[in-house]
Parts: C-alpha cells; structure tokens; sequence
C-alpha cells in the first residue's frame, strides 16, 4: 500500500491527535500583536 494508507491505519489502530497551538495563546498575547507599540 501507499504511505498514507499505512499512516491511516496505524492511527485507527492507536489514534494519538496533537492539540499544538501556534501564535498567541492568551487574550492579552492575542492583542499584543496588533498593538503598534509592543
């Protein structure tokens, strides 16, 4: 089989999904960005 099909199999049989959360994560973090002085 191909690459993905082996990868989709694998994860049915041990499903592992990642939460990762990239930029800010807090509203203040959220607001720094646009902020043009910080």
């Amino acid at each position: 089989r191909d690459s993905v099909a082996r990868k989709r199999m694998a994860y049915l049989e041990k499903p592992d999904p990642h939460f990762r959360t990239y930029g800010p994560k807090t509203r203040r973090e959220f607001l720094s960005v646009f902020d043009p002085a910080g």
